[in-house]
């Protein structure tokens, strides 16, 4: 059967990126995308949705999740990137990363910012209550992750990458996460998931390995494709993280599909 292919958002005035998709209980997809003059353009950004009632072969017209946010290009503050999760109980959660600073927020002292924030829909999507704040630092945050064994069902995990100093005069990135046992009412972490010198770890997705206390965590690296870690099941301390005893040259980078003016 060929792949068909159906157009989610479009719009030629405007840069369509980074879309995720949530299953409803009813069957209805809902999927949350980023908006912004260009990719390379972040002056005006925007969290966006859309849903289908026929399993995505038609969408909804775009309407917004955030806010509009208008600044300076390279300065900020910018919305960057969204992901959404179907929870247990029947809700909707998005999570979104805000930007300000030069080099995606990772300089410009105490006035950078990578911040992460939750919005909830008890409706499958039709209302939205939000943004909450999170701790959480970083960019390019992974869908929220709720586990469902090992113990700890119902438990959180939210995790995104960021750039630290290591010693004096190196940069290393770090995939991070942090846990919540309240559904978000308090968090614990930053649990390091992954850093390696000489590696650009980032874009980490999390996910629970079926039958095990364990996560996983595919992450993204400029230097050789995908580096699977493999971190423990969350305790009182936080997860502890290792690597897997193999790392395949030849791994593809996990990516996301945007939508850009123009496209099919």
């Amino acid at each position: 059967m060929p792949i068909q292919k159906f157009r989610v958002a479009h719009d030629p005035e405007l840069y369509h990126a980074w879309p995720d998709v949530a299953l409803t209980p009813s069957g209805k997809l809902v999927c949350v995308f980023s908006e912004c003059t260009h990719h390379g353009d972040r002056s005006y950004t925007r969290f966006m949705l859309t849903e289908s009632a026929d399993r995505g072969r038609s969408w909804s017209p775009k309407r917004p999740l955030s806010e509009p946010l208008r600044c300076d290009a390279k300065a900020g503050p910018y919305w960057n990137c969204a992901r959404i999760v179907a929870l247990a109980d029947g809700r909707l959660c998005a999570v979104g990363d805000r930007i300000r600073g030069r080099s995606e927020g990772n300089q410009g002292g105490l006035a950078a910012e990578q911040s992460n924030w939750l919005w909830f829909s008890a409706d499958e999507g039709a209302h939205w209550d939000g943004p909450h704040p999170t701790p959480v630092h970083g960019i390019v945050p992974d869908q929220l992750v709720e586990l469902k064994r090992g113990g700890r069902e119902g438990q959180w995990v939210l995790s995104a990458h960021t750039v630290q100093m290591d010693g004096e005069s190196e940069k290393r990135w770090h995939e991070r996460a942090w846990i919540s046992a309240d559904r978000g009412a308090s968090w614990d972490g930053p649990h390091t998931v992954a850093s390696v010198p000489g590696l650009k770890l980032c874009e980490g997705s999390v996910f629970e390995l079926p039958g095990a206390s364990w996560l996983a965590c595919s992450a993204r690296t400029a230097a050789r494709g995908s580096t699977p870690t493999r971190p423990s099941a969350p305790t009182a301390g936080g997860p502890g993280a290792r690597p897997c005893a193999s790392r395949s040259p030849a791994a593809t980078a996990r990516s996301r599909g945007c939508f850009s003016p123009g496209a099919s």
